[in-house]
């Protein structure tokens, strides 16, 4: 039958790409958080779902390679973020198979497509802004879990994913072109 769902979940996005001409640099994020709601059906052994997800994190450092005229200590260098945040909402239909047990609970594996919007939000260091744009992007993600029940007609679930996304075409602050890779664990 038809169910709905609120996930919450521990988030890690680690390093990410950003290359064009000339801007080339990997941006560290701080672990974060993310928070969705499902809503499906249950056909037995397969489910359908629909998922609105958001991630959360915020920027820690930066690997530059190629500063782009950015202004932002040279090439070579590690520098500080004194501020930014990577933001993630996807939109996802999913397609969950569970493995039947004589158990009180049940594994399940599942996989979705979809889009998402990937939005770099002032990601600085101290010398300098170099992005504050966003754009929809394809998104798939895998995952994995355990699902049990606690109560008639509600139940739990443990889940591992790992969500990612095409490269992102965004602009930094003097205005040229790069692509920007988004993959997180949660």
């Amino acid at each position: 039958g038809w169910y709905i769902g609120l996930e919450g979940g521990y988030s890690i996005l680690g390093q990410e790409q950003a290359k064009g001409s000339p801007l080339d640099l990997q941006s560290h994020f701080n672990d974060g958080w993310t928070m969705g709601g499902i809503m499906g059906y249950d056909f037995g052994d397969f489910r359908l779902e629909g998922e609105i997800a958001k991630h959360f994190h915020s920027a820690d450092r930066f690997s530059i390679a190629n500063e782009g005229g950015l202004g932002l200590g040279g090439t070579g260098n590690l520098s500080a973020a004194s501020g930014g945040k990577s933001r993630l909402t996807s939109y996802m239909f999913n397609l969950v198979y569970d493995f039947k047990t004589d158990k009180s609970y049940e594994p399940f594996l599942g996989a979705g497509l979809g889009h998402a919007d990937m939005n770099w939000k002032n990601l600085a260091t101290s010398s300098a802004t170099i992005v504050n744009d966003s754009e929809n992007v394809f998104a798939y993600q895998l995952f994995a879990g355990v699902r049990m029940p606690i109560a008639s007609a509600l139940e739990m679930s443990f889940k591992y994913r790992f969500i990612g996304t095409e490269d992102a075409s965004m602009q930094d602050r003097l205005g040229n072109r790069f692509e920007a890779s988004y993959s997180a664990h949660d």
